[in-house]
């Protein structure tokens, strides 16, 4: 990362990153913590990341087809954004990149967050448009339609 940031003080047209967080073999996907790293690195050194791979679904969850737990695009997302936002330290990252409960999650016309750290809706489209570039699924379908239903059910869709 050191030397993306390094090159990206000498050109007009900067470097992103990107991170792998999932793999059909379990031994691949990268820790919370170490993703929570990534994280916290990006958003100090003011680079975009692409996440890939593994990011099916909403929220962190078990699978059987890993027999282990899969990162949740909200989690990589929203902990990226309040991370740069609130400076927030490394254990705290964690705990967004950790959290399996769709309730913790904040999501109103108005706002977007993770318990008690939320932020503008607009604050969030802005940390979007400059840091969160995309993130890789192998179904377009699966991540889509479990957002849309996480919506409704927080009752920001109807």
């Amino acid at each position: 990362m050191e030397a993306v940031v390094e090159y990206n003080q000498r050109i007009e047209r900067p470097f992103h990153i990107k991170l792998r967080t999932g793999n059909e073999n379990r031994e691949l996907v990268p820790s919370s913590e170490k993703v929570a790293y990534f994280i916290q690195q990006a958003m100090q050194h003011d680079l975009t990341i692409k996440f890939t791979a593994g990011l099916h679904h909403p929220v962190r969850m078990y699978r059987d087809e890993i027999e282990d737990k899969m990162h949740g695009h909200l989690n990589v997302f929203i902990a990226s954004a309040l991370a740069k936002h609130f400076q927030l330290d490394l254990a705290t990252i964690t705990s967004i990149i950790e959290e399996e409960s769709e309730e913790a999650f904040v999501f109103t016309k108005e706002h977007i967050g993770w318990k008690e750290y939320e932020m503008t809706a607009e604050d969030f489209a802005d940390m979007r448009d400059k840091y969160l570039n995309s993130f890789g699924s192998c179904s377009f379908n699966t991540p889509t339609q479990e957002l849309i239903e996480v919506l409704k059910r927080k009752g920001t869709l109807s």
